[in-house]
């Protein structure tokens, strides 16, 4: 279950409509109001097998039992994040003008719901992967891309010599089918300079 905690979510209700109808209705629920017994049944939930994910507005306000917004929202709120952590579960926080940041899983809040039906669409379908809500729909070419990134610059700052743990961990990302080690020896037995390097992969990744 994916749990979306937003008590500003009204401001763009139009365009998240169909959070509430199949099949997102079934893996994704709403919270505009989170309270202490949200915070409990979300901990229940995330008990259960299968998988899960918190999504939360960084800076969401608490709610007690007459809709009245409370004075200690921050720390019931960290404290939910805190639980959610210890039990390894998944957390993104969004925000308005937020950083992104995908170690941290941060993420501006415009974004997020830009690329949050292509995430729960692909989620349906078994695959988890946070790097959608960054990059949508592309995000295998954003990843290739990254990768490709990683290579160059490795290639740049720490080759040769080219036999390179990260390197090689690199190479193995881009192209899981082949070995690592042969396309290295392949540059070392052709001599090839980092400027001859650079254009191997161009020319052949």
């Amino acid at each position: 279950m994916i749990y979306i905690i937003d008590d500003t979510i009204t401001q763009r209700i139009k365009s998240i409509e169909y959070l509430w109808n199949d099949p997102y209705k079934d893996i994704c629920k709403i919270i505009e109001y989170p309270t202490v017994e949200i915070n409990r049944e979300i901990v229940t939930e995330f008990s259960t097998e299968g998988k899960h994910l918190l999504c939360i507005h960084r800076s969401a306000k608490y709610f007690n039992n007459e809709m009245k917004i409370v004075d200690n929202s921050d720390k019931l709120r960290n404290n939910l994040l805190i639980k959610v952590k210890q039990m390894n579960i998944g957390c993104v926080i969004f925000g308005r003008d937020m950083s992104n940041n995908r170690e941290q899983k941060f993420i501006d809040k415009d974004l997020f719901y830009r690329n949050l039906k292509s995430f729960l669409s692909q989620w349906i379908n078994g695959i988890i992967e946070t790097d959608i809500l960054y990059d949508g729909s592309l995000y295998k070419i954003a990843r290739r891309k990254k990768l490709l990134d990683e290579i160059i610059t490795i290639i740049n700052v720490e080759c040769p010599p080219y036999d390179n743990d990260n390197l090689k961990l690199a190479l193995q990302q881009y192209l899981p089918a082949q070995n690592p080690i042969n396309i290295i020896n392949t540059w070392m037995t052709k001599g090839l300079s980092k400027k001859e390097i650079r254009q191997y992969i161009n020319d052949n990744l």
